[in-house]
């Protein structure tokens, strides 16, 4: 079996947005907190790895670390309104974070790529696997979707998940028992970013 080119493209897409859904079942899945601005987070992300890679001279595996953390204050950033709004309100600050991202990063000339982005420099090889073929790139990207739905299994079923779920079920009554909810709460926004 040889699937066409059209074909692995949707697949490693499929991969990609399935990565971001995966993170997106700590906070809204096991928390019960709806955020809209996950394409910011990727953003936040993939710009730190490209503009790494681009200006200092790091390859892509040694910018992914830094854009792992990158993403992960930008979504504790994202989280700090969730202690003081939820529900659609909260849902909706967080698109707007997300557009203002954008227009940031159309806005940022040279330095984001403006309206066409950056390029990303030549990957060059992971484990002794050549990426610049596309059915390897998929292989990447499927392992990282299994490393992430993983890991959200995990969460779920760990004691720090089942916290979570108690902020979902009933905020009140979990910080009467002393979940200390404001701190989950951005703490589950840091670990899905």
């Amino acid at each position: 079996l040889n699937p066409g080119y059209r074909a692995l493209s949707f697949a490693v897409t499929t991969a990609i947005t399935a990565i971001v859904l995966y993170g997106m079942a700590i906070p809204f899945g096991q928390a019960g907190i709806m955020s809209l601005g996950y394409a910011g987070l990727m953003g936040f992300g993939a710009y730190t790895a490209v503009i790494l890679s681009r200006d200092f001279g790091m390859n892509l595996w040694e910018a992914m670390p830094f854009s792992a953390l990158v993403a992960a204050l930008a979504a504790g950033l994202f989280g700090l309104p969730s202690l003081r709004i939820s529900g659609h309100h909260f849902a909706i600050t967080t698109y707007v974070m997300c557009e203002l991202l954008r227009i940031a990063l159309i806005n940022g000339g040279k330095f984001t790529g403006a309206a066409t982005g950056l390029d990303l420099p030549p990957i060059g090889t992971a484990f002794g696997v050549k990426l610049d073929k596309l059915s390897n790139t998929y292989l990447l990207v499927a392992a990282f979707m299994f490393i992430s739905m993983l890991a959200a299994y995990c969460v779920a079923r760990s004691r720090y998940g089942r916290t979570l779920r108690s902020i979902r079920e009933n905020e009140q009554l979990a910080r009467s028992i002393g979940v200390n909810a404001n701190m989950h709460k951005v703490g589950a926004f840091m670990l899905s970013g």
